[in-house]
C-alpha cells in the first residue's frame, strides 16, 4: 500500500487538460492566501517533534508585563520637586523729610541720641502703639517721631515696642525757671516824696514893644511868678542891648506866696533919651533858679 492506503496496484485515472488546468488554478490561489501565514511561520526547534502533553501554545509565549498607569522611579531616577520661590517682602523704612532728632524714647523728655539730617532713610525695627514714633536703626537704635518723616513698606508685621523709662532728669534747656523763695520776705513800703515849694515858672510882657517919636521913652515892663506852694521867692530884673549880654538892674526884692499860685512882681521901667533896642527880663534866685521869657523893645527917636 502507498503512503495515502491505496493499493499499489490500483490505478487512478488520469485527469484530462481540463482537469489540470482547474487544479493548477486552485493550488495557485491556495498558496497566495496562505503566504503571509508561512512566511511569519516560526520553524520549531530541532529534535522536538510534538509538545509536551501538558504544554499550551500560549504558554510558550514570552510575556512581557505591561507598564502600570503610573510608574515607580527608581531612587535613581526620583525627580526633584519644583520649588516656587516667594516674593521677598520690603522691610519698612523711614525717610525724614527735615533734621529730626533721634531720641531714647518717644517723646521729647528723653534724651537725644543723634540727629538724622534731612532726606536720611533707616529701615523700621519697632513703633510705639499708637504708630507716632518709630524705632529706626543704623548701627544705632533710636526714637524719631512720625511727622518728621514718611514710610516705605508695611509697617504691619513691625512689633510694638513698650517705652523705657523716662530719665531720672530732665533734658537739657536754654530756659531757666525764676527760683521760688521758702522765705517770705516783705517788699519795702515806697514813701512818696514830696518836693518842696518852688518857682514853677516867670513870664514878662512890654507896653508897646517898639516906639517912634519924641524922646526922652520910658519903656515899661511887668512880670508875673507861679510857684507850686507857700514860699518866699528872690528876685531881680536884668538888661540887655544885644539880648545875649545880660546885667542885673538895681530892682530886686522878694515876694511871699501863701500857697500855690501866681503873684505879679514890682514892674521895671527904663527911659532913654535917643535911639536904643533894650531887652529885659527876670531872674528868681531862691528859692530855686530860674529866669523869665526876654522881651525887647525898639524905640526910635524923632526931632
Amino acid at each position: 500500500m502507498s503512503a495515502f492506503g491505496l493499493p499499489h496496484s490500483a490505478e487512478l485515472p488520469k485527469p484530462g487538460a481540463a482537469a489540470l488546468l482547474a487544479l493548477a488554478v486552485i493550488l495557485a490561489m491556495t498558496l497566495a492566501c496562505n503566504f503571509p501565514l508561512l512566511a511569519t511561520t516560526v520553524p520549531e526547534p530541532e529534535g522536538r517533534d510534538t509538545l509536551p502533553p501538558t504544554a499550551t501554545a500560549s504558554s510558550l509565549t514570552t510575556e512581557r508585563p505591561l507598564p502600570s498607569a503610573t510608574p515607580s522611579p527608581s531612587p535613581s531616577e526620583t525627580a526633584t520637586p519644583t520649588v516656587t520661590p516667594t516674593p521677598t517682602e520690603r522691610t519698612p523704612s523711614f525717610t525724614n523729610s527735615v533734621n529730626a532728632n533721634c531720641r531714647t524714647g518717644p517723646g521729647t523728655i528723653y534724651d537725644i541720641v543723634r540727629v538724622l539730617p534731612q532726606a536720611t532713610s533707616e529701615e523700621i525695627v519697632g513703633k510705639d502703639l499708637a504708630q507716632t514714633w518709630w524705632v529706626v536703626e543704623n548701627g544705632v537704635r533710636c526714637w524719631v517721631s512720625a511727622v518728621t518723616g514718611t514710610v516705605e513698606g508695611d509697617t504691619s508685621g513691625v512689633p510694638v515696642i513698650p517705652a523705657p523709662p523716662t530719665p531720672t532728669t530732665p533734658p537739657t534747656s536754654t530756659y531757666t525757671p525764676t527760683p521760688t523763695l521758702d522765705i517770705y520776705i516783705p517788699l519795702p513800703i515806697v514813701t512818696r516824696i514830696t518836693l518842696p515849694p518852688r518857682v514853677s515858672s516867670v513870664s514878662v510882657t512890654v507896653d508897646a514893644t517898639s516906639y517912634t517919636g519924641a524922646c526922652p521913652y520910658r519903656a515899661n515892663w511887668s512880670a508875673t511868678a507861679t510857684a507850686t506852694g507857700a514860699l518866699t521867692a528872690d528876685w531881680i530884673w536884668q538888661t540887655s542891648y544885644d539880648g545875649t549880654d545880660w546885667a542885673d538892674t538895681g530892682w530886686f526884692g522878694s515876694v511871699t506866696f501863701p500857697g500855690a499860685g501866681s503873684q505879679a512882681l514890682p514892674a521895671y521901667w527904663f527911659q532913654t533919651p535917643d535911639d536904643r533896642v533894650i531887652h529885659a527880663r527876670v531872674h528868681i534866685t531862691a528859692p530855686n533858679s530860674i529866669y523869665s521869657n526876654a522881651v525887647a523893645v525898639t524905640i526910635d527917636c524923632t526931632p
